[in-house]
């Protein structure tokens, strides 16, 4: 989860960089454009992988599997920095790429400025990848099923929650991408259309943690507890004994 939200926080830093372009009606350079398009590709590439990571480690999680059991740690490092790496990569590709990702100030998106073969790479890889997610979630929920009956009722409860919560997450993005790659070619587009098509993108980083705050009472208490928080710092000064000895006792 952790370097789900890295990423997102660079994809976000990007998002607002371009509404501030919005917000002005003031274009920057083309290098300076291609530069934040290839970021925020590549790590909306890089956030595709990773949640489909992520319903992974749910999937072998619940079904146990025994090949995990020594060395889970360096499996799931391995995952991340395949990911990481797949991201730079990403960037690097749309850095020298003839057909940009560049925001269209006039209808308050993000798009593509030619046929490209990336924006061709990025449809099918999320397609198969939201496809094979949504299969891993329902092996998930048939595990859980299975095994309801060696779980006590809290540990039953928390499974549940973050069944739920990984899976709203990646169902709202699998919309996105379904949205995007597939219903709007059937659409009349309009900037009204685009502009909420792209506030439900950018209001994705936040689903998540909204939804912990509503479904897991425990995330909720700690997150109201620490954003209240009035803590007292009390300083007490301490004279060492050696500090009372007369000057050229030994």
């Amino acid at each position: 989860m952790a370097a789900i939200a890295l990423l997102e926080c660079y994809q976000m830093s990007m998002l607002f960089v371009g509404g501030i372009m919005i917000a002005s009606q003031h274009e920057f350079n083309e290098v300076v454009q291609k530069v934040i398009g290839a970021v925020i590709i590549s790590t909306w590439l890089g956030l595709v992988l990773l949640r489909f990571f992520l319903a992974l480690n749910r999937f072998f999680t619940l079904a146990e599997f025994d090949f995990l059991s020594s060395g889970s740690k360096k499996f799931y490092w391995c995952l991340l920095i395949i990911s990481y790496a797949f991201s730079v990569s990403i960037f690097l590709v749309c850095v020298f790429h003839d057909t940009i990702f560049a925001l269209n100030i006039h209808l308050g998106t993000w798009i593509y400025t030619g046929v490209s073969d990336l924006a061709q790479f990025e449809k099918f890889f999320v397609l198969i990848l939201g496809v094979v997610g949504f299969l891993l979630y329902v092996l998930c929920c048939y595990c859980l099923f299975k095994k309801k009956q060696n779980l006590t009722s809290q540990s039953l409860t928390t499974e549940v929650q973050l069944l739920i919560c990984f899976a709203s997450s990646f169902i709202y993005e699998s919309s996105l991408v379904i949205i995007y790659h597939v219903i709007l070619k059937y659409l009349n587009i309009n900037s009204s259309l685009l502009a909420s098509i792209q506030a439900f993108w950018i209001f994705l980083p936040a689903f998540n943690g909204i939804l912990l705050l509503l479904i897991n009472r425990k995330f909720r208490n700690n997150f109201l507890i620490f954003s209240a928080s009035d803590t007292k710092i009390s300083v007490v000064r301490v004279t060492s004994p050696t500090c009372l000895q007369p000057s050229g006792v030994k």
